[in-house]
């Protein structure tokens, strides 16, 4: 889930037990295909990454790729690439939450990723 509207870290993702409240993509297939996929989230943004490996919203068309391997969910960052998506909970300067992103020291690798489809 993403906080946009009550938080100046909107663009930051977080982990959710609500799933009326997950984000909602849409898969188009990345140029190097081979299952990675570019995720384009219900408002028109991309599933991306920060320098620092921050999983964020991003309007600027800086898409990277995602796929699910083994229940974990990885993608092409070229610094991030070989890291499990993880959460880790921050409270300093953003809202209290477990944020998602990669290459966390002290993390909690998420397993069991899988799409589900939305009607």
């Amino acid at each position: 889930v993403d906080d946009w509207q009550g938080d100046p870290q909107w663009f930051y993702m977080q982990l959710t037990k609500s799933q009326a409240e997950a984000s909602k993509f849409k898969m188009h297939v990345a140029i190097q295909s081979n299952g990675w996929n570019w995720w384009e989230i219900s408002d028109g943004n991309w599933l991306s990454l920060t320098f620092n490996g921050f999983a964020y919203r991003s309007g600027l068309d800086n898409k990277v790729a995602w796929k699910i391997v083994g229940g974990k969910l990885y993608n092409d960052y070229a610094i991030a690439k070989d890291f499990p998506l993880a959460a880790a909970y921050y409270s300093f300067l953003v809202s209290p939450a477990y944020y998602v992103g990669v290459n966390y020291g002290d993390q909690y690798v998420l397993t069991g990723c899988e799409l589900v489809p939305v009607p």
